[in-house]
């Protein structure tokens, strides 16, 4: 039992001391980096910098590429697979472009750079370490992070992100293959979809994810490479060492941000699971959420179910703003005891039914929509329209 408390204590010292110099390195890393940068830092500094953003970059965009192309080939197949059943086939360019925006371009683009990069990293350095270059720098008054680490640490900020956007452009690219050659969907179109499914906080979070993968990668790399100790074979390992733990690192870190609140919306009542007497077939609990603002995306999508989010507002004006801002306008409903007043809010509401105080349904009442809800008609006589074709015989 000694022996294994020994062995525990001894790792976890280990891992909080890895942990430490890996910020010490950072924050070391940040104050070098100021004499890598353009106009203001060293010329020969800024000049190893780019060097390093097109081994980092450049170099790999056909590997992303190619493996971005596969990734988003096979995952627009397999969710069409399953979508078909439902008829659903559309939504296979939601499920492309969110899925690359959000999570497998940063993802699958920091697994190929630390395969590729970090372990190139991990490499030259130890090469250094084991050569005495790194001692000869510092005879020279060089600091090695100085010299070494920070172009490499700030080309990689600038290259993995320009990385992950191209992997998002060649996944999105796939989707597109994929949906032409199985409902001949058309490009413009495929578009058309891909910029309507995407929001703009998608693309910043996935730039956000690249960067802080960008960081991982370089320090970890660069880290092994100072650690090397002994001769060549320490290298090698040191090699190995820089590729496992900077995948699991920011396989850790994206699931860190997978596992962080979206956008703080709680919900009150309901929530997942089926609901009682109900566990067999598609059924969901009714659910409200609340502290919803409207720029939050269970707000501004179109939801279908017994799903209810409270918004609060401070004037009248304010609901009915709230109220237009949306994409959408098929339905809505107007509660108050003073009539004139309800009236007046319905007025503004660009909707195509607004009912008020919960009136009963009218069947010869149109039926239409605003914006992305359209403008078609159903129910009265613009319902019986939309299904009449005119016929003319002439003797």
């Amino acid at each position: 039992m000694p022996n294994v408390l020994e062995s525990v204590g001894e790792k976890t010292i280990e891992h909080l001391d890895y942990v430490g110099s890996l910020n010490i390195q950072w924050w070391a890393t940040l104050r070098a980096m100021l004499y890598s940068l353009p106009f203001v830092g060293n010329p020969y500094r800024w000049r190893a910098t780019v060097s390093q953003m097109l081994e980092i970059g450049v170099d790999a965009m056909p590997m992303v590429s190619l493996m971005s192309i596969c990734t988003g080939f096979i995952f627009a197949m397999q969710g069409a697979s399953e979508l078909r059943r439902f008829g659903a086939l559309r939504y296979v360019v939601d499920l492309v472009a969110v899925g690359f925006t959000r999570e497998l371009g940063p993802l699958m683009t920091a697994i190929a750079v630390s395969g590729r990069s970090g372990s190139a990293f991990a490499a030259e350095i130890g090469t250094m370490k084991v050569t005495e270059e790194l001692d000869s720098l510092r005879v020279m008054a060089l600091e090695p992070i100085e010299f070494v680490l920070a172009p490499k640490y700030l080309a990689a900020l600038i290259a993995v992100p320009c990385l992950s956007v191209v992997a998002n452009l060649c996944g999105i690219l796939a989707g597109a293959l994929f949906m032409f050659f199985s409902i001949r969907l058309t490009p413009v179109l495929y578009l058309r979809y891909v910029f309507e499914a995407i929001d703009l906080r998608d693309v910043v979070m996935g730039l956000i994810k690249s960067v802080i993968f960008g960081t991982i990668i370089a320090q970890v790399g660069c880290l092994e490479g100072f650690r090397v100790q002994g001769g060549p074979d320490s290298v090698g390992r040191s090699t190995t060492s820089a590729v496992v733990k900077s995948t699991f690192l920011v396989i850790v870190a994206d699931a860190t941000f997978a596992r962080a609140p979206k956008e703080g919306a709680e919900v009150l009542v309901g929530g997942e699971g089926h609901p009682k007497g109900l566990e067999a077939g598609y059924y969901v609990k009714p659910t409200v959420f609340v502290n919803v603002t409207n720029d939050m995306t269970i707000a501004q999508e179109e939801i279908f179910g017994p799903v209810l989010s409270v918004i609060a507002y401070d004037s009248e004006d304010e609901a009915i703003r709230i109220a237009n801002d949306s994409k959408y306008g098929l339905h809505s409903a107007v509660m108050g005891k003073d009539l004139d007043r309800a009236r007046r809010v319905a007025s503004q509401l660009r909707a195509g039914r607004v009912v008020i105080n919960n009136m009963t349904d009218d069947a010869q009442a149109p039926w239409g929509g605003f914006k992305y809800s359209g403008v078609g008609r159903e129910y009265g006589k613009y319902g019986i329209d939309a299904f009449l074709e005119p016929k003319a015989i002439l003797e």
